[in-house]
């Protein structure tokens, strides 16, 4: 094999060893990072505000299927220090995931009533945004109002909800590590200009190697 072809070969072989150690350095960085400032908790709290707006999708937080904490207990200043960080109030706690079952539950507590005329049946709160019941309408389709049904209902979706949103963290993830990344790898001291200036079939040190 020519000189040129192995140096060129070489220098390529360099640059994607430093970019895929970078990469996974910056990988485990940002996840601490994540766990420190409650990233996935954030990721989370805006899906739902996004979806339920900020009033519900607070209460579902803040339900004790979800959040798994007693709300009487006074938070210490160590947890009132992590909870500025997350960007939480003080009596919350981040909540990075939540169970369909818990989730399911919750939003029937929080989102729907009981229906005047059979107090078995459930329908949206009225006293939600029309872009809200809207979509509780919409997940209630085929279920009757039936609690037992519903609830199946909200335990399918939000599973599958939660894996878009699990891709989509990933996918955000993934840019953290790309343009990084590509930096160092270029950066780690590796002059690929000159590199390939010396490497090329003109040059007397390629020749003279």
């Amino acid at each position: 094999m020519p000189t040129n072809v192995a140096n060129v070969i070489s220098i390529f072989a360099t640059l994607a060893a430093a970019y895929f150690g970078c990469a996974t350095l910056i990988s485990i960085l940002y996840e601490i990072f994540a766990q420190i400032t409650g990233r996935r908790a954030r990721f989370l709290r805006g899906h739902l505000q996004r979806l339920f707006g900020r009033p519900l999708a607070s209460s579902i937080l803040s339900n004790p299927l979800v959040r798994k904490y007693d709300k009487t207990v006074s938070p210490s200043h160590a947890a009132r220090l992590r909870s500025r960080v997350k960007g939480v109030e003080p009596h919350e706690i981040p909540v990075a995931y939540i169970e369909p079952r818990d989730f399911a539950l919750a939003l029937m507590h929080e989102g729907f009533n009981r229906t005047p005329d059979n107090n078995a049946l459930l329908k949206p709160s009225d006293h939600l945004p029309d872009r809200v019941k809207l979509l509780l309408a919409t997940l209630l389709e085929g279920t009757s109002g039936n609690p037992s049904h519903v609830q199946e209902r909200l335990e399918a979706w939000f599973r599958r909800d939660q894996e878009q949103l699990s891709a989509g963290y990933g996918a955000d993830a993934r840019l953290w590590n790309l343009f990084p990344g590509t930096l160092i790898a270029v950066l780690v001291g590796l002059d690929s200009l000159a590199l390939a200036t010396q490497c090329s079939p003109a040059s007397y040190a390629c020749t003279t190697a």
